[in-house]
């Protein structure tokens, strides 16, 4: 048989052969369809809640589960959220794993307890990562449920002011205090109510308003005008009434202030008046205010007074420290100083005033003006820059102000593009500072600036407006990054 011929019978034979058998699907295929891989196990965490507790830390303590067995390892990290660590939670990083039959860990984060009356916080447990499973819910929330209660609000018992003469004008300090310090802010109203003193008689000067402490703050005080006569009427009252307080109970509610009279004057006597000063702060330490008290008339025998310092805008726990004691005049003398020590600061702030008043004269004195005032003068030189950008067709527009006002002075404007992983400066201008305005409502004014620049191509970009400080006061910057 020819050799081609026996090629083609036996190759054909192989054929036959072949689409006789039945098929048999390869690893990994059925009925034409690719079978997965295994189905990895799911991991989630839980949210918990808890009370805070007033002392020492609790403990929170996370779950997680995982749907099925499988050997797994899970990462994870806390977060802040309205409670942050370390002042309300410990932070915690780590792993769990996960294997045999057991389907639930736990993770336990400290939480640190306080005795504050705040508004309830939370933190969370992030789960960051995981080998051998998938993460379904990566995230749980712990909440601190505030169990402390709120702070009580007061006012002092009682409060002495002197008189002054026709012309002068006293001031009553009245304190107004929580008795701890609260995360919420707390408000309560006040208002002056006459009694034997009035304000259509030209006692005092009748005012009412609202005290809001905020988070921290524990101190307060309404000062209240008292205006000086030479009329022989006695000691005179009215009163300081609290109401209406929100995050706080309300305690002793009336303050009853005592207007002291001095008139008349008895002839004969050493009569006693005290000056007032101001004075620059400094930015450190403390200075000295030295009121003096000055004796006139009768001058042959020695005499004493007490003297008391009270609060004004200046708080004697921060501003100033608070004084009180007794001052001895010697036969012949005539002049007596009172010392009180004004704590230094680097805060830029409004002048501020506290009182030293003269009380309880001894036999053969009299008080003509019994309170003078200490004037705190800010001497402190920090600015503020603000600076705002505006990316518009062709254009970055700047805008801003410096406070205090600095009217003519000027601000330094540059425009930077990012490029190479560096700022490279494209542009300076100098904008000058006009008006001399509170634009923000903080008691300092205010100047404004404005100025543009050509927009540079997409991008990164940021400006950089500094004020670069003059002979008075110091020098400031602000720094805006913006798309370009």
């Amino acid at each position: 048989m020819p050799t081609s011929r026996w090629f083609r019978l036996t190759r054909a034979f192989a054929l036959t052969t072949i689409c006789s058998l039945p098929l048999v699907p390869a690893v990994g295929e059925v009925s034409g369809e690719t079978v997965s891989a295994a189905t990895l196990p799911s991991v989630s965490v839980g949210d918990v809640s808890f009370s805070e507790g007033t002392g020492g830390t609790v403990t929170a303590v996370f779950t997680l589960t995982q749907d099925k067995r499988g050997r797994s390892t899970i990462t994870y990290k806390t977060a802040n959220a309205t409670a942050t660590g370390p002042a309300d939670y410990l932070a915690r990083s780590g792993t769990v794993k996960f294997a045999g039959k057991k389907l639930t860990r736990t993770v336990a984060v400290t939480v640190v307890s306080d005795a504050i009356d705040e508004p309830d916080e939370t933190f969370s447990l992030e789960l960051t990562g995981a080998k051998g499973a998938v993460i379904s819910d990566g995230q749980g929330i712990a909440t601190i449920n505030d169990d402390d209660p709120a702070p009580t609000v007061a006012a002092g018992a009682s409060t002495s002011v002197p008189e002054g003469q026709t012309g002068d004008t006293s001031f009553a300090s009245i304190d107004v205090i929580l008795s701890t310090a609260s995360g919420k802010n707390v408000s309560v109203d006040w208002t002056t109510a006459d009694g034997t003193a009035t304000a259509a008689g030209d006692d005092y000067t009748p005012d009412a308003g609202t005290l809001v402490f905020a988070p921290g703050e524990t101190e307060k005080v309404v000062v209240i005008p008292v205006i000086g006569d030479n009329a022989t009427e006695g000691d005179e009252t009215f009163d300081v009434d609290l109401s209406t307080a929100v995050n706080a109970t309300l305690g002793n509610a009336t303050d009853v202030v005592s207007i002291v009279d001095n008139d008349p004057i008895p002839p004969g006597s050493a009569v006693l008046t005290v000056t007032g000063l101001k004075q620059r702060e400094t930015g450190s330490g403390t200075t000295t205010f030295t009121f003096t008290v000055t004796r006139s008339g009768e001058t042959t025998t020695a005499v004493n007074v007490d003297y008391v310092t009270s609060d004004g805008t200046a708080s004697g726990s921060s501003d100033y420290a608070a004084a009180s004691g007794n001052l001895a005049f010697a036969t012949n003398q005539t002049i007596g100083t009172v010392d009180v020590n004004v704590n230094g600061d680097g805060l830029l702030e409004h002048n501020e005033t506290f009182f030293l008043g003269l009380l309880n004269p001894s036999v053969g004195a009299a008080i003509s003006t019994g309170q003078a005032a200490g004037t705190i003068v800010n001497d402190d030189t920090r600015t503020t820059t603000i600076a705002k950008v505006r990316a518009a067709k062709g254009l970055v527009a700047v805008h801003g102000r410096v406070s205090p006002a600095r009217g003519r002075k000027h601000v330094i404007v540059r425009l930077f593009r990012r490029h190479n992983g560096a700022w490279v400066r494209i542009r300076t201008k100098r904008s000058l500072l006009v008006g001399s305005t509170d634009v923000n409502g903080d008691g300092f004014t205010d100047s404004r600036y404005a100025t543009r620049f050509g927009r540079p191509k997409a991008g990164r970009c940021k400006i950089l407006a500094a004020y670069p400080g003059d002979a008075k006061f110091a020098p400031s910057r602000a720094i805006r990054l913006f798309r370009c």
